[in-house]
């Protein structure tokens, strides 16, 4: 996922919320968002997950991206 595609994601979710545009999808891809080589697209993860923390709220977001950063971390 390049930067604009998830400046734009970002900006879907603040607007319209969780209800109106699935997260599962973006929910899977989050950990591997976390490290990309390009410095914006970390730094907007980082605010796509306070977003996502928002509507879904902090405790689902940390379960579901720890599992997947765990993952990450061992291969």
């Amino acid at each position: 996922m390049n930067f604009l595609k998830l400046l734009f994601s970002m900006l879907i979710y603040s607007e319209f919320g969780v209800k109106i545009v699935p997260a599962k999808r973006i929910l899977k891809m989050l950990a591997e968002l976390f490290d990309h080589q390009d410095q914006n697209v970390r730094e907007s993860a980082k605010g796509l997950t306070i977003e996502l923390c928002r509507w879904i709220g902090k405790d689902s977001v940390k379960s579901i991206l720890f599992e997947k950063m765990r993952d990450t971390m061992v291969s």
